[in-house]
């Protein structure tokens, strides 16, 4: 399992129009050539989820993994959005667990509700079986402050999350001034080791509301396992 590569994109906000930056992503992924591709809701903007989700299927059909493209809807998807995972070029998981073989190795998905909070099985996270050691399991999740419900619940190495958009219009040093979730504001963006497991928050490449960062650069996240399990386990 040491030197997997795991992209993690969320918050696209696509909207209807096409930039000449997404190409630019495009070509940096694809260039990248990562093992997997995760991606923790709102590829659209809800303005107009119909209307602006040719731009989604334009960019997410072209990016490339080795084994794949997983996601979780955002609350800005709207549930029309998990009928176009064909044309999207990602496998939707909600509520579902699946695993990989990657060489001799497995990864354990995980993927949890995104439109809405409230949508949350509890059944479902407490059929989760223990955590094999021979495995890494990781979840996908819009929303970051379901953290403790899920920690209650089963173990994991990885919970990848969004929503915050690190803030999106920080103070200096990257403080949010508005943090969209039940989270301490240092918790808002960026990697943090919880107990055995590590939060990893990111800030998006996209925007919504006022289109504008501040002290808040969008962004995409490459993350590489690693044999130890201490603080420098992961990066």
């Amino acid at each position: 399992m040491a030197g997997l590569r795991i992209l993690h994109l969320s918050d696209s906000h696509f909207k209807a129009f096409w930039s000449s930056d997404y190409d630019r992503i495009v070509r940096q992924i694809n260039d990248a050539e990562v093992d997997l591709i995760c991606f923790t809701g709102d590829f659209v903007n809800k303005s107009d989820v119909r209307r602006n989700a040719p731009a989604a299927e334009r960019f997410f059909t072209q990016l490339r993994s080795r084994l794949g493209i997983f996601a979780c809807l955002g609350n800005h998807d709207g549930d029309w959005l998990r009928t176009r995972a064909a044309q999207l070029n990602v496998t939707f998981l909600e509520h579902a667990r699946l695993l990989l073989r990657s060489d001799a190795a497995t990864i354990e998905l995980i993927g949890l509700v995104g439109v809405s909070r409230e949508d949350l099985d509890p059944a479902f996270v407490q059929s989760i079986p223990p955590k094999s050691p021979d495995a890494v399991r990781i979840v996908l999740c819009h929303y970051p402050d379901l953290l403790p419900v899920v920690k209650n619940s089963f173990d994991f190495d990885l919970y990848l999350t969004g929503h915050t958009h690190g803030g999106q219009i920080c103070l200096p040093g990257g403080v949010p001034v508005v943090k969209h979730a039940a989270l301490p504001r240092r918790l808002c963006a960026g990697v943090h080791r919880i107990n055995e497991s590590w939060l990893v928050v990111n800030r998006g490449i996209g925007f919504t509301g006022i289109p504008l960062r501040l002290f808040c650069q969008a962004e995409m996240l490459e993350i590489v396992l690693r044999e130890n399990q201490t603080s420098d386990g992961l990066r």
